[in-house]
């Protein structure tokens, strides 16, 4: 006959071996989703989530956590994760149910084996899935993550507004100056030695200063509006208005700017309009206004 002390000792024993078993699948189970979540979260270590978030306790934030879009996408997710997980660990322990019926006629170390024996079939299989989904989710997480780096047309706009200024504005400014700098060449007319003209839409003031530029250079340039101001201020400070098209026309193509020599190829060209208005200073005096008229 077995002695009291020994089945205590039997039982003991075989408490501890269980004990072991079932520590080691649990502790296989409990490394798999650590394993997933420390791949979805790059090897990045953190506190943050244990550290407590008084904000959680107001009951509006918690109402726009739990009934927000993000909160039932996360539910449903979960809901999906849990029917495949219990899915594919019914599959594996399916075949057991037959096996766990026979142990009420079996020793107490049937069970240690019977969990041995089907132990790996379930941490395979349920491991697997846990893989499978942790790697579908982190793509999804990763996707999301791209998807909310990326700016919307309006916020690309605020950028570039933030960054370079607000377009209207720079506008403004660019308008301002532009009407600046035609007015500081408007200026500049009544020291040119003569105008020529299209005879309607161009009108450039050109000036020849040795002092200044070894060849003629660009007093002032425009086109319609700004040709028929250039022409009336000519006439009214007594420079010479010369109808010549071609050149009018060259100078307006070269893209010269105020305070630039002309063009080397229009170098002749210009001399003979500058020699014929000194002819003509010659001969008729101050009475000469050139070959050109202001429209009314």
């Amino acid at each position: 006959m077995h002695r009291p002390q020994d089945l205590v000792a039997g039982v003991t024993q075989l408490g501890w071996r269980t004990l072991a078993q079932v520590a080691t699948i649990v502790a296989a189970i409990t490394l798999v989703p650590l394993v997933v979540g420390a791949g979805q979260a790059r090897g990045i270590l953190s506190t943050q989530p244990l550290a407590p978030r008084w904000e959680k306790l107001s009951p509006v934030a918690n109402a726009k956590r739990i009934w927000g879009m993000q909160a039932i996408a996360n539910a449903l997710k979960s809901v999906i994760k849990l029917v495949i997980i219990g899915a594919v660990a019914w599959s594996a322990t399916d075949g057991v149910w037959g096996d766990v019926l026979a142990l009420a006629q079996r020793g107490p170390m049937a069970l240690v084996l019977l969990v041995r024996e089907h132990a790996f079939t379930l941490l395979y299989r349920v491991g697997l899935a846990w893989l499978v989904l942790g790697v579908a989710d982190y793509a999804w997480e990763w996707w999301r993550w791209k998807k909310g780096l990326m700016m919307t047309k309006q916020e690309v706009k605020e950028e570039n507004k933030a960054a370079e200024g607000d377009p209207l504005i720079k506008q403004r400014l660019r308008s301002a100056a532009r009407a600046l700098a035609r007015k500081r060449m408007l200026a500049e007319v009544p020291q040119a030695d003569v105008v020529v003209v299209n005879p309607i839409h161009i009108a450039v003031a050109l000036r020849y200063d040795p002092s200044k530029f070894p060849a003629p250079y660009i007093v002032a340039i425009g086109q319609r509006k700004v040709a028929e101001r250039i022409k009336a201020i000519a006439f009214e400070a007594g420079v010479p208005v010369v109808e010549n098209k071609p050149v009018a026309r060259a100078l307006l193509a070269a893209n010269v700017q105020p305070g630039t020599m002309i063009p080397v190829e229009l170098y002749v060209a210009v001399a003979e309009v500058l020699a014929f208005v000194m002819r003509q200073k010659e001969r008729f005096g101050s009475r000469w206004a050139g070959t050109a008229t202001v429209d009314d």
